[in-house]
């Protein structure tokens, strides 16, 4: 919820003319220098950013899961029959915003674009946790490849499209840049230009 307005608990953060950035303390870029509580946080995000985006539906509500599939927590939904103001949910689903063509489409162009520029995820330093899944009591290694315009990588990979201000959507696969644009367009969102696309394909 709280990346949703710019702000991340523990790190990285707040966008100079946000209003949290001057309450809370929080200098830019990415740098606590008071030390806002989780609550405190999320307080603002609710006060500032949630006009940001639609309420939450029902069908957004019935969607949610945690890490282990559970829906939200009683007391987030006792807030919400309340009508209490923190009672969100931090995220929005659009139910069918793609069909069938176009999700194969945008498969094809994400397999095709990690293949290009992308790089092995799972074997950098920064990343070993995390690369094993245990099922059936078996510990099974996965497959993490990624694909973005960030110089992230230490082969160089790099998407031409690139990232923050040098960020070119026009250099987007077909597929991509058509649903990036349908996204700045759907009503309900306030959102501000697009920085950055990355691609994350896990097997």
């Amino acid at each position: 919820a709280a990346a949703s307005c710019g702000l991340v608990v523990g790190g990285a953060v707040a966008a100079a003319e946000d209003p949290i950035h001057a309450e809370y303390g929080l200098r830019c870029p990415g740098v606590l220098v008071g030390q806002p509580t989780a609550a405190q946080l999320y307080e603002a995000y609710c006060r500032e950013a949630r006009p940001r985006f639609r309420e939450a539906t029902d069908v957004d509500w019935s969607r949610v899961r945690a890490m282990r599939g559970a829906g939200p927590s009683r007391s987030l939904l006792e807030a919400r029959e309340a009508g209490e103001g923190v009672a969100d949910i931090g995220l929005r689903v659009e139910l069918n915003f793609v069909d069938e063509v176009e999700e194969a489409e945008l498969v094809l162009e994400a397999e095709a674009a990690v293949q290009s520029y992308g790089f092995d995820f799972a074997k950098m330093d920064a990343h070993r946790m995390g690369t094993h899944v245990v099922v059936g009591g078996r510990r099974e290694e996965i497959e993490m490849w990624r694909c973005t315009g960030r110089p992230e990588a230490d082969s160089g990979a790099v998407a031409p499209w690139g990232y923050a201000a040098s960020f070119d959507p026009s250099r987007l696969p077909p597929a991509i840049r058509r649903t990036a644009e349908r996204i700045r367009s759907t009503p309900g969102y306030r959102l501000g230009p697009l920085r950055d696309v990355s691609i994350n394909i896990r097997r």
